[in-house]
Formats: C-alpha cells, sequence, structure tokens
C-alpha cells in the first residue's frame, strides 16, 4: 500500500500514541441514562468526520465528574470506532462536555511525532479501504480490538507535510460539512413542523385521538434470521439485504448492504422481502428506533434487526414514519432498553405503545409541506455527493503519494 509517498517511514501506531483506551462500560458500570444532562455518544454519533448528538443519551452532572478525567475528548484526541462503522475516525476541535461509551477508543497522540488532522484522514482512509475487516474479531458483534489498532502501521512523512496534507483535506471537508449542516437544518425545520402542528406525540398537549401502535398495521414482522435459517451474506451477490444500518430517517441507503445469491435468496421468506409503501423500523443496535418508508420497487430482503411494518391503507405513511422518527417517540423507545451491549426493542413492546392520530387533512398537510422540504433538501443532497466525491477522491490521492502540496 503506498502511503503518502514512496520511502515514507512508517510507524506502528502504540509507538505513537500516549494513550488509548475504549469508553464507558455502561453495563459494569451499571450506568443510569436520563432524559437530559450530559450527553454520552457511540460510534454511530460519528460519520463522515461529523460529530452529531442525535438520539444521544444522558447522563447526570454527578456521573459526568466521575467519569470525566478518562473519558472526556479534550481538544487533538482522536475518536475511533472499534464496533459498528469501525475505523471512522473523529479529531476533537472544541471543548463540549460529553463523554464516550465503549464502542470508541479515545487516542492521545505525540504531537511531535503525528499531526491529529492527517492522523485521523489516515484513518479514515482506512476504514474506507476495509483495512479493518481482516482484523475482526467477535460473533454477531464485530469489533477491533485495542491490540490489533497498536498494531496499524502510521505513514510518518515530516510534520510540515503531514500539515499540508492536513490542511487540502480539511478544506474539502469544511465544504461537505457545511453542505451537511443544510441538510441538517432541513431535517430540523421538519421536525419543528411536526411539532407546530402537532405538538409532542408522547404528553399529546393538542390531545389528539391515540391508538395503539398495532392498530395502525395490518402486520409488522423482523428481518431473516441468518442462524436459524442458516443463510449467509457476501459483499457481492444478486439480492442486497438492509441491516439496521442502512435504515435512514426518512431515507433507505443501499450504499453498504451485504448480499445473498440465488440459493439463499430463495430461502428467505415473502415476509422478509419488503414492497413500495412499506415502512422499515431498526429495532436492534446503534441505529434503534429510526425509520424510514420504503420508495423503491427494487427487490431486496431485510435482516433480523430491521422490522418491516405494512400499514393500514387509510395511514398516512408520511405522517406515520415521522412520528416514529420524532425525539420524543425516540426517546420512550430508548427508555424502555435495558442497559445492554446490544440494545433492541421487541414488536411486543413497541405494539402496544400510543401514537397520536389527528385528523387525516391535517396529516395529508403535513405530509404535503414535508413533500416540499423534501425536494428542497435533495438538492442539497446532490450538492452533498459532489462534495463527498470531490474529498474521497482527495483522501485516495494524499495517502497513494499522488496529492500535489508545497
Amino acid at each position: 500500500m503506498n502511503l503518502v509517498g514512496k520511502n515514507v517511514h512508517t510507524e506502528k501506531l502504540s509507538n505513537l500514541v500516549l494513550d488509548m483506551h475504549q469508553g464507558i462500560n455502561t453495563v459494569t458500570e451499571k450506568v443510569e441514562y436520563l432524559p437530559e444532562g450530559i450527553p454520552i455518544i457511540q460510534s454511530k454519533h460519528i460519520t463522515k468526520g461529523y460529530l452529531h448528538f442525535n438520539d444521544a443519551k444522558f447522563l447526570s452532572k454527578e456521573a459526568y465528574l466521575k467519569y470525566k478525567d478518562k473519558y472526556q475528548p479534550k481538544l487533538d484526541d482522536l475518536l475511533v470506532c472499534n464496533i459498528g462503522t469501525i475505523g471512522k475516525s473523529l479529531r476533537i476541535s472544541d471543548d463540549n462536555p460529553f463523554l464516550i461509551a465503549w464502542n470508541l477508543f479515545l487516542i492521545k497522540i505525540k504531537k511531535e511525532h503525528l499531526f491529529s488532522s492527517f492522523f485521523a484522514h489516515y484513518l479514515n482512509y482506512l476504514a474506507d479501504k476495509k483495512y479493518y475487516d481482516r482484523f475482526l474479531t467477535g460473533g454477531t458483534v464485530k469489533f477491533i480490538n485495542k491490540k490489533t489498532m497498536g498494531n496499524i502501521p502510521v505513514p510518518l512523512p515530516p510534520l510540515d507535510q503531514q500539515k499540508q496534507i492536513a490542511n487540502i483535506l480539511d478544506t474539502a471537508d469544511a465544504y461537505r460539512q457545511k453542505t451537511k449542516a443544510l441538510i441538517d437544518k432541513y431535517d430540523a425545520l421538519t421536525q419543528s413542523l411536526f411539532l407546530d402542528m402537532f405538538g409532542d406525540p408522547v404528553t399529546n398537549p393538542k390531545g389528539w385521538e391515540t391508538k395503539k401502535f398495532e392498530a395502525f398495521t395490518l402486520k409488522y414482522n423482523q428481518g431473516v434470521n441468518t442462524t436459524t435459517e442458516k443463510i449467509k451474506y457476501s459483499k457481492e451477490g444478486t439480492f442486497p439485504i438492509v441491516r439496521a444500518g442502512e435504515v435512514g430517517k426518512g431515507s433507505l441507503n443501499f450504499d453498504s448492504v451485504v448480499f445473498v445469491d440465488e440459493e439463499n435468496e430463495s430461502r428467505i421468506k415473502d415476509t422478509c422481502k419488503p414492497v413500495f409503501g412499506d415502512v422499515l423500523y431498526a429495532n436492534i443496535g446503534a441505529n434503534l428506533g429510526t425509520a424510514c418508508l420504503v420508495e423503491t420497487t427494487k427487490k431486496f430482503g431485510i435482516a433480523w434487526n430491521v422490522f418491516r411494518i405494512q400499514l393500514k391503507d387509510d395511514v398516512n405513511r408520511m405522517f406515520f414514519v415521522h412520528q416514529l422518527n420524532s425525539e420524543w417517540i425516540r426517546r420512550v423507545i430508548w427508555s424502555k432498553v435495558k442497559t445492554a451491549t446490544v440494545p433492541f426493542i421487541s414488536g411486543k413492546q413497541i405494539a402496544v405503545m400510543d401514537f397520536i392520530n389527528p385528523p387525516q387533512e391535517i396529516q395529508n398537510q403535513f405530509a404535503e409541506r414535508v413533500k416540499a422540504i423534501e425536494a428542497q433538501k435533495a438538492l442539497a443532497q446532490q450538492e452533498l455527493d459532489k462534495a463527498d466525491e470531490l474529498f474521497n477522491s482527495l483522501l485516495q490521492k494524499a495517502f497513494k503519494g499522488e496529492l500535489k502540496h508545497k
């Protein structure tokens, strides 16, 4: 692997760090979550070099003070996902108070050898190249351990060259983050619109009619259980399988799906093959509580960590999905999750939850306004796709020794 340039010295990561450790083990520490307080973030909160606090859990101030010396990242520290989006990295650039959970590494580097932004980009480059795949351990939940992280070879061009490379990549990254922030504003606008029109669906201050979840549905079921069905996934195949991580808020992502071949596809039940108009709901893992509408005729299946929800014909699908994705409903969902390595909610638990059911006319008004917002968001998404393409091109060139710098 030609990194940064020819004949560049490399060093094991363990020789370049002052400290590297995982975040809080919430199981052994018996951490109690609160509706508000100091956030504790997980690997799902790092996406494309961007830190967000959506759906974060919270700790008390007392708990924060107890753990902050070890689990509060500081300026220029790096966070690296060791479970989930393995290898994805983020450099800390501010001093906002938060703690990190067990599925993140906190790395403190020796600054005399390594420039933090350069190193973060390098780790993300390795993640994009699937470098870590060969080193994963674990059963259902794969992870990378500290020893493997410590053995990663890190290129060490002169510090001034590291800074030049990082500056180029940071500039391209700032452009895509600015575009990402615009998309976030559209999401916030939709959330604000929902609140203005309907209020908090949990406390229901406007007194709407409420119904149990199951009253809106024809049926709902989890996806294929690969263990009992003895079905194997692969990176290539003819039939894509959507997992919880591909279920986005309101949209479905096929970029990172796994596949099965024709033989395995024939063994997957039709109930695990969604169709246009269904709702998908992540019920296991870090993406728990996220819903999207199936708006494609593409044939695919769903994994065990996804619910397929078939709604009744008179249910406004867009309104229902946004209610599922509302921060208030998601907060209730997460409150039902007991402290566990892999959070989940069962069909029985969600079946008896109350959901508001405003008059159909008002639901339709909401859906029309959301469509207008989504149209603008789609344009911003196109711009973000271009920004991602530019950044990824520069990232590849940087660590292949093809990026021109002074």
